[in-house]
């Protein structure tokens, strides 16, 4: 299948490259965060579509669940309820992490796309620090 779809996947895979390389770098602040976890979702969702491309349908489910988690966390945060968004974080967390860790994923994810994982895995843990700072530092009423 990679070998019919060589020109798809390299395609994928160059565009990828561009998208992604810049996640690490992204600044975050307090109100940025759901700007930056929907950045992380729409990283998941370009993942997703390389991995139904080359069938790792494992991984494929495991980002679908990330990208959920992900979602139900901008709900909590912009609920407050913090403890909720790095729940739902640390569980996405583990879906990649379950994908990463799995022969199939070892063996027929492209390079790039890898480096695009560990990359939205570094988005999601910036991510992870801001919200945690915003829950222990003291909020101002008016």
């Amino acid at each position: 299948m990679a070998v019919s779809l060589f020109g798809t996947t390299s395609m994928v895979t160059f565009i990828s490259l561009l998208i992604f390389s810049f996640i690490p770098k992204l600044p975050l602040a307090n109100d940025d965060i759901v700007s930056s976890l929907q950045s992380a979702i729409g990283s998941i969702e370009g993942i997703k579509q390389y991995l139904a491309i080359e069938e790792v349908m494992y991984c494929e489910f495991r980002f679908g669940d990330a990208e959920i988690n992900l979602k139900l966390a901008i709900t909590n945060y912009q609920n407050g309820q913090f403890k909720d968004v790095i729940k739902q974080i640390d569980e996405a967390l583990k879906s990649i992490k379950s994908c990463q860790d799995t022969s199939d994923a070892q063996s027929y994810i492209a390079r790039s796309v890898a480096q695009d994982m560990d990359n939205v895995v570094l988005l999601i843990n910036k991510i992870k620090k801001q919200v945690l700072g915003s829950a222990l530092s003291p909020q101002i009423y008016h």
